[in-house]
């Protein structure tokens, strides 16, 4: 996995920080048992009553927390455990002071083009981004173009979130090709990091800002009314 190496410093255990808010240490510990070097446990410990969200906030304080170039990852367990109501997962408990929580992460394939967004971008100044790097001005030219903002979290991964979407562009621009084949000029991936600052109910809960500039390779324009 060329792309996804880790830096030297990053596999270093980093030291305990002074962490905002209810939490006092933080550390990063690479798992000895992948000969990759791709694996790490992410620890922090509450000082007084906290919730998961609060401790994902926490996390990402802790240097080397993510992945290189803000690539994606999995998420191999959560210490406590997260309980599940439902369709939303149970990180609004309450947990004591004292709680030591522990998320397994391992970084995976990076998308060499993606471009990582800064911490606070919202989503509206995401999309104008993805706009006017795809040179969009005015109405939205859909023959040409295709975009749009995909959200990922532990129950749909940042990675299979992506490609599932480009996916879809592409089945779309093939359908308005008319079968003749689609030559894609640009792929445009721009990232937020995780968790988003407005994350609350899912872990890990950010999104992506994925675009594509499409032709038909039959030289004749695009027709979405197929």
């Amino acid at each position: 996995m060329s792309g996804c190496e880790v830096p030297e410093q990053a596999k270093r255990t980093s030291a305990d920080l002074v962490m905002q808010d209810n939490f006092t240490r933080g550390s990063k510990k690479m798992v000895d048992s992948d000969p990759t070097g791709m694996s790490f446990v992410l620890s922090v410990e509450s000082t007084g009553q906290t919730h998961w969200y609060d401790a994902m906030g926490a996390m990402a304080l802790i240097d080397g927390s993510s992945c290189p170039d803000g690539g994606p990852f999995s998420v191999s367990f959560h210490k406590p455990e997260l309980d599940q109501t439902g369709e939303t997962p149970g990180n609004y408990n309450t947990f004591p002071a004292g709680t030591v929580f522990e998320q397994g992460m391992k970084c995976r394939e990076v998308f060499k083009d993606q471009t990582l967004l800064p911490f606070e971008t919202t989503s509206e100044q995401g999309r104008r981004i993805l706009w006017a790097a795809l040179g969009m001005e005015g109405e939205f030219d859909n023959d040409r173009f295709a975009a749009t903002e995909v959200s990922f979290n532990d129950k749909s991964p940042k990675y299979e979130a992506i490609t599932g979407t480009l996916g879809g562009m592409m089945e779309s621009a093939f359908v308005a090709c008319g079968g003749s084949g689609v030559q894609v000029k640009r792929r445009l991936i721009y990232s937020r990091p995780s968790p988003a600052p407005e994350a609350k109910v899912f872990l890990n809960s950010s999104s992506a800002f994925v675009g594509l500039e499409f032709a038909c390779l039959d030289g004749q324009p695009a027709d979405r009314s197929l």
